[in-house]
């Protein structure tokens, strides 16, 4: 009797678990579908504009006005939370070692309080002076007009995107 008392009992709680489980993931959902304000495009325009100023042109003072105190980083050095004055001086480094860097958007897409980039980064190698081509894909998270958090993929240098012709 004990047994199958132990047996019900068992049941019970992996069911409740179970429910708890599929009541959070649902919570989740719920909580990932809301309904996001979409952001300006004519704003998006202009962040990105001092974006790309700082750091295709060194304007490192566009940077306060670009990104958040705290802005959530998601690339291969992992996940991080970097100050807003850590990230300018990263910036700057990057700028320092190859100072003809590019980035060449080919698209870029809105959607919510998301914008979406492909693009591909062009920069000398600064030890045989070739030219480098790196792909990539990036996502910006937007919070009060400034870049707030990014997910960040790229290639291996020198890899090409195929170009669709329709």
């Amino acid at each position: 009797m004990k047994k199958i008392i132990y047996i019900y009992l068992t049941c019970f709680l992996l069911v409740a678990c179970k429910v708890q489980n599929v009541n959070k993931d649902i919570e989740n959902i719920e909580q990932n579908n809301k309904i996001l304000p979409t952001l300006d495009i004519s704003s998006v325009d202009k962040l990105f504009d001092k974006w790309d100023k700082a750091w295709s042109e060194g304007q490192y003072e566009l940077i306060p006005s670009c990104v958040t105190n705290n802005y959530i980083r998601h690339d291969i050095e992992g996940d991080r939370i970097i100050s807003r004055d850590d990230y300018s001086k990263e910036i700057m480094q990057i700028r320092n070692a190859l100072p003809d860097i590019q980035f060449l958007i080919h698209d870029r897409s809105i959607e919510a309080d998301r914008v979406w980039i492909r693009y591909t980064l062009k920069y000398s190698d600064p030890k045989t002076g070739k030219m480098i081509n790196q792909k990539g894909m990036q996502v910006y998270r937007i919070e009060q007009n400034k870049l707030a958090e990014t997910w960040l993929v790229l290639q291996e240098a020198g890899t090409e995107w195929p170009e669709v012709t329709k």
